[in-house]
């Protein structure tokens, strides 16, 4: 979730002469290639709060990668977590964590660091809070104490370190994330600044811009490092370092104009993407539809100026909460690690794409995990000479254990047997509840065939699904905490392998129309190498809905959209969109005036879906002004109304639809309309302007802003 890169001050001359180096130019591109890596589940749960972040290094100097968590939690506050690597001193087996007694104080952290602010050659930790100071803990032989000191009290939301004013210790940069408040420099002072190794004071504020990440990088190849910062606005920006070609003052930093992206971005990582020589930036994408994307520097091989930044190629899903860059293939190039809060697919799981050496990324179709993961940390963990995964999960509200995924590098198959599998999904992607009581269940038929060359063995499925189970088969299987372990006897060339399986819940969300959804995971593997390389897996999920109560708005999704929704081909769009009008009204709910039209528009909700039911045309009438209205409405909630507007043929459309209900409903009805229609005036004022001009006009002093999109179904009325 939040990502940052520490620049010990002996980097910034080979981050420098590295950007100086010239190769043949390669544009970014996806190349097909065969994975070559493995990760394995280690086994291990660790913790039990809601996880933000992790930072990895040696606290105890025994030579192998300790752990710090940074913790939040909800409704009481998370305290952060030390966890000491078992295959150093501890002579037990590395890779395995246990946690230590460390008490960090029971504080929400947003982000950890891990770096030697006082000079005496250990790790110490600097860690971002929410709502109050950050804090500088000193390591003392794997032991932290807190340093005292309390950094602003911002709503800090991450930090990077490097050596950003050149005179040997490492300085901080930490983002904010809060209306006015700006992000922040934090300057070492046992440097040129002659002061206590270790203590910080406040540099220049930055923008405010509710930044969500930063990162520092020698963009310009100057030799000093610059900053880039992922704000919610949603632009990413650059600041430019003025101490080296610049000739200015050092640890002075600039905006350089850039605006990069419009896609809320959550975390970002630098490496050299494309091998070229400079430094680019990987910019991983948490809003729905929004893919992730690297923005590629142009002082390379694409022989333009040193940090200046174009995109690439759109490949890499949505709902990226961090990004880690990494060889974790072992060819020299980095690769990327994601982890994931939900894909926009609907199936679950971390990812791994391989570099081909020249910026070109290919899915492994490695699906990590069931947990929604806020970040994770590669390095190697168990000392077997590659890098390994440690992610942090957790939910808004619901704590998820950390995990560790050890890192199987495997060669390239032979092809021996060729197992295809075929899932029937029963039932669409959407269903109501028959009584708000009953179980949610999905099911899912999966058929495995064997098409050779040769007899496949030691076949296993495992199966994750709540209550999961085997309605009729040809596997044997065990129950298991997560759902099913099953195995199959030896499968001819030709033959077909069955499995109906299925899974159970019960309503998770008990105010609002959405139950919750259940899913079903199946992933088949067998003793023989496959020649293709495409995973093995099948996956279903079904969101069910309580259609017996609810608002007009909702009312009209149950009639006219879950219908489509439960279609087992899906639907790419649908006529109304329960995620716009629930942040709507959240967001017209910070205020008395939104919270007065919140409150008349249920005084007459009965009525309006009674009008509906009894005129056809009326009922067309509401679902054409839904049409015309929410893609607009779409933008001003996720914080874009500005570039929305608002036309002749929605203000058209609704003035007849208002007037229409007023002729057609009760005398009550007609008032309440006449009444705000008096308050906003004609109508006809609103067009040309853009939403967030119109709500400024009807809610004036209403919050405009969220902090960020969960599920759609999730948000409860």
């Amino acid at each position: 979730m939040h990502r940052f890169r520490v620049f010990p001050p002996t980097a910034i001359v080979m981050i420098s002469a590295l950007a100086a180096c010239a190769f043949s130019a390669v544009p970014l591109h996806v190349r097909a290639q065969p994975a070559s890596v493995s990760f394995v589940d280690s086994g291990q749960l660790l913790g039990d709060q809601v996880s933000n972040d992790v930072a990895l290094g040696d606290i105890d100097g025994d030579g192998d990668l300790d752990a710090v968590v940074a913790n939040t939690g909800f409704p009481t506050v998370g305290e952060s977590r030390l966890w000491i690597n078992q295959g150093g001193s501890q002579g037990g087996t590395a890779g395995q964590f246990v946690e230590s007694a460390q008490d960090f104080g029971a504080r929400n952290a947003r982000a950890v660091a891990l770096g030697d602010f006082d000079g005496d050659g250990d790790l110490d930790v600097f860690f971002a809070h929410e709502n109050e100071g950050d804090r500088i803990w000193f390591n003392q032989s794997g032991v932290f104490t807190d340093s005292g000191q309390l950094l602003g009290n911002e709503l800090s939301q991450d930090v990077a370190l490097g050596d950003l004013d050149g005179d040997g210790d490492l300085d901080a940069v930490v983002g904010t994330n809060n209306f006015n408040e700006a992000d922040r420099t934090w300057f070492n002072q046992g440097g040129a600044q002659g002061g206590a190794a270790g203590t910080f004071l406040a540099g220049p504020l930055l923008a405010s811009d509710r930044t969500n990440a930063v990162v520092l990088l020698d963009a310009d190849g100057d030799g000093d490092l610059d900053l880039m910062t992922a704000p919610g606005n949603p632009d990413n920006r650059l600041y430019i370092n003025q101490g080296g070609a610049q000739a200015g003052t050092q640890g002075v930093l600039l905006d350089s104009g850039q605006t990069l992206g419009d896609r809320g971005t959550l975390s970002l990582a630098v490496g050299d993407l494309d091998g070229d020589g400079d430094l680019d930036v990987f910019a991983g994408n948490g809003v729905l539809g929004a893919p992730s994307r690297p923005w590629i520097n142009q002082g390379g091989t694409q022989g333009g100026i040193a940090g200046i930044f174009l995109a690439g190629g759109d490949v890499f899903g949505d709902e990226n909460f961090d990004v880690e860059l990494g060889d974790v293939d072992g060819d020299s190039d980095l690769d990327l690690f994601l982890p994931k809060w939900r894909d926009a697919g609907l199936s679950r799981g971390n990812e791994v794409w391989l570099n081909d050496g020249s910026g070109g990324f290919t899915d492994t179709g490695l699906r990590l995990g069931t947990s929604r993961s806020f970040a994770a940390a590669l390095g190697d963990l168990d000392g077997d000479g590659d890098l390994d995964a440690f992610v942090v999960n957790g939910a808004s509200f619901t704590p998820q254990a950390n995990r560790v995924w050890l890192n199987q590098q495997v060669s390239p198959p032979m092809p021996e047997a060729d197992l295809v599998l075929v899932a029937d999904a029963q039932g669409g992607a959407a269903a109501q509840l028959e009584n708000s009581f009953d179980p949610l269940t999905v099911s899912m038929q999966l058929d495995l065939t064997n098409l050779g060359p040769d007899p496949a063995t030691g076949i296993r499925m495992i199966v994750n699904g709540s209550a999961a189970g085997m309605g009729a088969g040809s596997f044997s299987c065990s129950t298991t905490t997560g759902g099913l372990d099953c195995d199959h006897a030896p499968l001819p060339v030709g033959v077909t392998a069955t499995a109906s399986l299925s899974a159970q819940d019960f309503r998770q969300h008990f105010v609002g129309i959405y139950a919750g959804s259940v899913d079903i995971d199946a992933s088949i593997t067998s003793n023989e190498p496959d020649p293709d390389p495409s995973p093995l897996r099948a996956s279903r999920t079904i969101d069910y809905y309580d259609c017996a109560t609810g608002c007009v708005i909702e009312q009209l999704f149950c009639r006219h959209d879950l219908s489509t929704r439960s279609d087992p081909e899906g639907s790419a769009n649908g006529r109304v969109d329960l995620a716009v009008y629930h942040l709507l009204r959240r967001i017209m709910n910070f205020g008395a005036e939104g919270q007065r039209l919140v409150q008349r528009y249920n005084a007459h909700q009965t009525e309006l879906w009674a009008l509906h039911e009894a005129d056809p045309v009326l009922a067309a009438d509401m679902l054409n002004v839904l049409a015309a209205w929410q893609p607009g409405l779409g933008e001003l909630v996720a914080g874009r109304g500005a570039s929305a507007f608002i036309d002749v043929a929605m203000v058209s459309a609704l003035d007849a639809l208002l007037a229409d209900l007023s002729a057609a409903g009760s005398p009550a009805l007609a008032t309440a309309i006449a009444e705000e229609r008096a308050l906003i005036g004609p109508l006809t004022n609103l067009v040309g302007l853009s939403f967030r001009e119109a709500a400024d006009r009807v809610i004036p002093s209403e919050l405009l802003r969220v902090d960020g999109f969960e599920r759609p179904e999730t948000l409860i009325p």
